[in-house]
């Protein structure tokens, strides 16, 4: 790693936000064992003012600070990206159970130094054990986790960590979630139209004019200094029962979470433009939760705009087709010439 007091200034920041999210995620495993709360938007709620409250305490001066991600907690076959559903047919989701596995993202925003952590749980009466099958699973991902760590160093490249990553699965017995996507950290965002990105499990798709819809498969170098999220979501694979024949994934209802992408377009309507300037101006570039921003009938056609001209993205909230459990890790690294540095979260 760079001995340049830039960079080691926001190395600083990097670990901070780090270790703000393993507190935080620390905080509800506790609250899921000891069952003081098991709604999943009670703890998101939690989670997120927790984020702020530690966020105010350090570095004073700065501004931009906060939820970079806010706190999503998804359980069994739902991929991710999940706070709350209204709908009768999603009301499983809403509260934890045993014999539930959890997974919880989340991800802190300090001067454009964001730190993404995601990690599973499962619940068991009154204890949080790892997944089931002796650990075999998560103990997979960290293990992946720390290879693709070791990989990720300078002149090395993305497809390597890519058959990396699927060739441990095929030998263990799981898949990678398809098109599961990492990008790189640019221009103090968690996403760009610029960022490089690493993506397991490539499956193409293409809209009714036949252009491609999901990312490209392309192959880069990894440079020293580049901040990366990897994504490691997988499933186990099919048993021979199955109904299916290949993993699929259906996505249910709107997605939770929105964020204000770097692109420019002048939106017409006022209400569009007033909705717009309201949530960027409490969340500039970071991602939230939708339901917190939209009341009014304004406000949703507000996003509408907002969403046809290309100016958010949202988190879309699948669930696998045939319930199969899935796992989830994520987390940020920093490229170095001799390996990737994995963040100090303190879990």
């Amino acid at each position: 790693m760079s001995s340049n007091p830039e960079f080691q200034k926001k190395l600083t920041k990097y670990n901070a936000a780090a270790k703000i999210c393993g507190e935080v995620y620390n905080k509800l495993v506790e609250l899921i064992t000891t069952e003081e709360t098991l709604s999943v938007k009670e703890l998101c709620k939690i989670g997120n003012e927790m984020i702020g409250k530690e966020c105010d305490l350090i570095f004073k001066k700065e501004k931009n600070k906060g939820v970079g991600f806010p706190v999503s907690i998804s359980l069994n076959d739902c991929v991710g990206n999940y706070v709350y559903e209204d709908s009768p047919l999603q009301q499983t989701y809403n509260s934890i159970k045993d014999g539930d596995i959890v997974k919880i993202e989340l991800a802190v925003n300090i001067g454009g130094c964001i730190a993404v952590l995601a990690n599973t749980t499962v619940k068991r009466g009154n204890t949080i054990v790892k997944q089931d099958n002796q650990n075999r699973l998560v103990q997979f991902l960290n293990e992946v986790s720390q290879k693709v760590t070791k990989l990720m160093k300078a002149g090395e490249t993305n497809d390597e960590v890519r058959i990396l990553v699927e060739s441990e699965c095929t030998k263990n017995g799981v898949f990678p979630v398809e098109n599961c996507i990492g990008y790189q950290h640019l221009n103090n965002q968690i996403k760009t139209a610029d960022s490089k990105y690493i993506v397991f499990n490539h499956q193409k798709y293409y809209d009714v004019d036949d252009r491609l819809c999901v990312e490209e498969n392309l192959c880069f170098d990894f440079e020293p200094g580049e901040v990366y999220t990897v994504n490691l979501s997988i499933v186990p694979d099919l048993p021979d029962d199955s109904s299916l024949n290949e993993h699929a994934y259906k996505e249910l209802h709107q997605a939770h979470i929105y964020r204000f992408n770097d692109l420019f377009y002048n939106l017409k309507l006022k209400s569009s433009r007033e909705f717009a300037s309201r949530v960027k101006g409490k969340c500039g570039n970071n991602a939230f939760v939708l339901s917190e921003h939209v009341h009014t009938a304004q406000d949703k056609i507000g996003l509408k705009e907002c969403w046809k001209n290309g100016i958010v993205d949202n988190y879309p909230v699948l669930y696998h087709k045939g319930k199969m459990n899935v796992l989830c890790k994520k987390f940020t690294v920093i490229v170095g010439e001799s390996k990737a540095v994995t963040l100090k979260y303190n879990l």
